[in-house]
C-alpha cells in the first residue's frame, strides 16, 4: 500500500522462496523442501532443486510431507518445520527483489496476487 500511496514500483517475494533461499548448506543437486506450520498437524509446503519447482506450493500432511521426502532419490535439505534453517532473512528476500527488478524495473504493481492455499473461514466473536 505504500509503494502505491508513493507511487513507487514493488515487487511481491513469496514466503517459500525466501525461505528456500536459506537453505546455504544446499547445492544445485539438492532438493529443498520448505514447510510453514499450518494447523492441524498441517504444513504449508513447496520445494525446489535450484531454480526449478518440485512440489508447488501447497497444504500437506506433516507426516504426508515426512513420507515424501523419506522417499526422494535425491539430497534433501529441510528449512521450517523439520529443517535446520530458520528464516527467511532479509538479504534472501532482498536478494529476490532486486532480481525480480532487474528483470521488471516498472515494478510488479497491479499483477500481484496472493497465493491462497486454502479457504480462511471467517470467525465472528460476539
Amino acid at each position: 500500500a505504500l509503494a502505491f500511496a508513493v507511487a513507487k514500483p514493488i515487487w511481491g517475494v513469496s514466503t517459500l522462496v525466501a525461505m528456500a533461499r536459506c537453505a546455504d548448506v544446499a547445492t544445485a543437486a539438492d532438493v529443498v523442501v520448505v514447510a510453514v506450520p499450518s494447523r492441524q498437524g498441517e504444513v504449508f509446503a513447496a520445494a525446489y532443486e535450484g531454480e526449478t519447482l518440485v512440489i508447488a506450493p501447497c497444504i500437506l500432511a506433516t507426516a504426508a510431507l515426512d513420507a515424501w521426502v523419506h522417499a526422494e532419490p535425491r539430497p534433501v535439505v529441510r528449512v521450517g518445520v523439520g529443517g535446520d534453517a530458520a528464516g527467511p532473512r532479509a538479504r534472501d528476500i532482498a536478494a529476490l527483489a532486486f532480481a525480480l527488478a532487474s528483470q521488471n524495473p516498472a515494478g510488479q504493481g497491479d499483477a500481484l496476487t496472493p497465493i491462497y492455499l486454502a479457504a480462511t473461514p471467517v470467525r465472528r466473536s460476539m
